[in-house]
């Protein structure tokens, strides 16, 4: 049963509005009962699917910083997110309170695994109210199997939760279109959470605000869309306040897009299956697209139209959005549009159901469940992305806890160093011997200025005095085995006054040096190449 077979509100014009209800309003209990027990049965091979290798990574660099914000005490908390972290506050705030319970990977992580287990019933429901039951089943059996969903199912950030508030925001709006609904408040707080999870959240909104702009006037409430676009932008004032005291610096790590590098954004997002997976997703949005536009060409009910509006609008705007500003400042980071992936899920759910006859449809959806399934097996294996590369910071912090004596003092070239460093040190019991931070803004514990990379100048001006043993973390500094930078060679230079370089280790991402006074029997040893 589509959407149009429902009773229609209607204008004083006699133009027909939306739905008055979802989908499967009329249906008995059995079929109910049937689409209960397969959302049961489907949330189980997604959690299956997402607890599988939940703790295989170590926890990188993000994810440390996650596990070290979400400890701070609250004056620490709140001045650490207005002077760097503001992007996820709200994914913060609810890990502070979930990190007390354990902070290993596997229970820090299991917080985005029930994040991401819950988008499955509402990517149905909202399917179910868009289109039908049947388009609402195969969004979510396709979001469930999805190897960028499960991806970042497994990581301690907020992406997890990005997705699930952008179909809970996205629901809100139809439900409150569909039935004269008072539930605006409702929407509203979803955004407001939703952009405080991660700012690219709000290009969902202006997706979504564009589609009622294919409505007939008389279809959308639009004093109810304004009240709530008022008190959104009230609460969310301090984040253009945010973005301009930080500026761009934060962004500079990310590369200027390319034409392949946007194909291979999608292929992964598809479901990690290679160009036949994406090729076979496309499909399904064109007869998706060809379907939405057969019902604006024959002037079908706004209920019938709007939906596709919706999707390819949620799908294609935040996309564009991003590559277009990347021209004056690159933003495509395929993670930072996971929101998006709901959208490319029901479009090619739709497309999917559309398909006649059947027996095409089958094929097509066993087709892309195949590689979709398969693309996750890999995705274990090799990983979607290169967050891993960023350093080995296990391999490297038991090093360091291996070979550390009391007394020793600890160098971060870059500042943030530290963060990592001192979640691996928590994950020890008992703590292990761990040098003592030359540069420690707030002593011994970690402080909001321990979250903010600082120029190496200002760093180095404002040291402790070193130790005869000091260790000298390098992050990001020769990459493949290239010659270390200016800044590198300065920081050697400091540290090796009056001391012997008596050991140096490279890790991924990271090098290690030791420099002491004195080159005593426990010094000489780590002379040795490593076995």
């Amino acid at each position: 049963m589509t959407p149009a077979a429902n009773i229609a509100r209607m204008s004083p014009d006699g133009t027909q509005l939306l739905s008055d209800a979802p989908a499967d309003k009329g249906e008995g209990p059995v079929p109910k009962l049937l689409g209960l027990s397969g959302l049961l049965l489907l949330g189980s091979v997604a959690l299956i699917l997402r607890l599988h290798n939940l703790g295989a990574r170590s926890i990188w660099y993000d994810e440390s910083f996650s596990a070290m914000i979400a400890r701070l005490r609250w004056s620490q908390f709140v001045l650490t997110l207005w002077n760097r972290e503001g992007n996820m506050a709200f994914y913060y705030f609810l890990l502070h309170f979930w990190e007390q319970l354990g902070s290993n990977p596997v229970f820090l992580r299991s917080l985005s695994v029930i994040f991401s287990v819950a988008a499955l019933p509402m990517t149905y429901l909202l399917g179910t109210r868009l289109f039908d039951r049947r388009t609402g089943a195969v969004a979510a059996w396709l979001l469930a199997i999805n190897a960028y969903d499960v991806r970042y199912a497994q990581e301690a950030r907020s992406y997890a939760l990005v997705v699930l508030l952008s179909i809970l925001s996205t629901w809100f709006l139809a439900r409150n279109l569909q039935q004269s609904s008072r539930a605006w408040g409702a929407y509203t707080t979803t955004n407001v959470l939703l952009v405080y999870s991660h700012f690219f959240g709000g290009l969902v909104i202006i997706a979504q605000l564009l589609s009622l702009l294919l409505l007939p006037r008389a279809a959308v409430p639009w004093r109810s869309v304004g009240r709530s676009l008022f008190w959104f932008a009230v609460f969310v004032i301090p984040v253009p306040l945010f973005i301009i005291r930080l500026g761009t610096d934060a962004l500079k790590w990310i590369p200027q897009p390319d034409a392949r590098q946007v194909l291979d954004a999608l292929a992964v997002m598809a479901g990690n299956g290679g160009r036949t997976l994406l090729m076979l997703s496309a499909v399904s949005l064109l007869i998706a697209g060809f379907r939405g536009w057969q019902t604006w060409r024959s002037r079908q009910s706004v209920c019938e139209r709007w939906p596709y509006a919706l999707i390819f609008a949620w799908l294609i705007v935040p996309i564009a959005a991003s590559l277009l500003a990347s021209y004056a400042q690159p933003f495509f980071v395929t993670r930072f549009l996971i929101f998006c992936l709901p959208a490319l899920l029901l479009g090619v759910a739709a497309g999917i159901t559309q398909l006649r006859p059947s027996a095409l449809a089958v094929a097509l959806f066993l087709a892309i469940s195949m590689f979709a399934l398969t693309g996750t097996v890999a995705a274990y294996r090799k990983g979607l992305d290169d967050t891993d590369a960023v350093g080995d910071w296990p391999a490297a912090s038991s090093y360091i806890f291996e070979h550390a004596q009391p007394g020793d003092g600890i160098f971060f070239f870059l500042t943030l160093g530290r963060v990592t460093f001192e979640y691996y040190r928590s994950q020890r019991s008992p703590a292990q011997v761990w040098p003592e931070a030359l540069y420690a803004p707030n002593e011994s514990e970690l402080g909001w200025k321990d979250f903010v990379n600082l120029p190496l100048g200002d760093v180095l001006a404002h040291t402790r005095p070193a130790s005869e043993r000091v260790w000298v973390v390098f992050i990001r500094d020769d990459p493949n085995g290239a010659r270390p930078s200016r800044a590198s060679v300065v920081t050697r230079a400091v540290f090796a006054k009056n001391r012997h370089a008596i050991a140096e280790r490279k890790f991924r991402g990271l090098t290690v040096m030791l420099f002491s006074r004195d080159l005593d029997e426990h010094s000489a040893l780590l002379l040795q190449p490593a076995k």
